[in-house]
């Protein structure tokens, strides 16, 4: 998988992860505490980590744990949850240029919205490969496990305050957001992905709401971008 792996590829990654890893290793250690306090053991908090790879998913899990919530519902909600990674998906297979199935699985599994932002971001800049893609999705896979088994293992000394989790994820994707604004466009569609959300969620209180307002911004930035196009040649003409 990294036979081809160089030092300047390795710093590449490492840098582009720095700022995931930053926020991944608060957020790991309060979700393993959270599943350790939970009755969830070290071993099954780094399975979890390590097959789910999902913040909120593994925070609701935590929550439905401890409320005795049986393994099905566990399940279904994590796949709810996680439904939004098919879109990050498709994107991605749109600048991915290695598509074989020895490639595609493997980096599947390290595919969370901070390395889709990070790999996709740097793809469209062009200065960006497979390898890299891959080596960020395992550097930030490898912080993640093991900020989760500290966690676990420091529950059984301390407690904390989960609220600031959320804090915690928020200023994450703040930071993602930021990141990757480029003109107005972007801040339009992150605009309307919000309003879309608030106002269907407002409505439904339906977790697919998290596939269904990024496809609405996404369909919506489309369609800016193709009318401010249109108007460039009608005035280039």
């Amino acid at each position: 998988m990294f036979k081809s792996v160089d030092k300047n590829a390795f710093r590449d990654a490492f840098r582009a992860s720095i700022p995931i890893f930053i926020a991944y290793v608060p957020i790991g250690l309060v979700g393993g505490i959270l599943l350790n306090a939970s009755g969830v053991n070290l071993f099954f908090i780094f399975l979890m980590s390590l097959l789910v790879f999902s913040g909120s998913a593994q925070y609701i899990a935590a929550s439905m744990i401890a409320t005795g919530a049986p393994i099905s519902s566990i399940i279904v909600t994590t796949l709810i949850i996680n439904l939004r990674h098919f879109l990050m998906s498709s994107n991605l297979n749109m600048v991915i240029k290695n598509k074989s199935p020895k490639y595609i699985l493997p980096f599947g599994l390290g595919l969370t919205d901070e390395t889709f932002a990070v790999n996709y971001e740097k793809y469209i800049s062009g200065k960006w490969d497979d390898t890299r893609a891959m080596l960020v999705n395992y550097l930030c896979l490898a912080i993640w496990l093991f900020s989760f088994c500290a966690g676990s293992f420091l529950g059984n000394f301390i407690s904390i305050d989960t609220y600031i989790s959320g804090f915690i994820i928020t200023a994450l994707f703040t930071t993602m957001v930021m990141g990757a604004i480029k003109n107005f466009v972007y801040v339009l569609v992150a605009i309307i992905s919000i309003l879309s959300f608030i106002l269907l969620y407002s409505m439904t209180h339906s977790s697919l709401i998290m596939v269904v307002s990024p496809i609405i911004a996404c369909a919506s930035g489309l369609i800016i971008e193709k009318i401010l196009n249109t108007s460039k040649d009608e005035e280039g003409n």
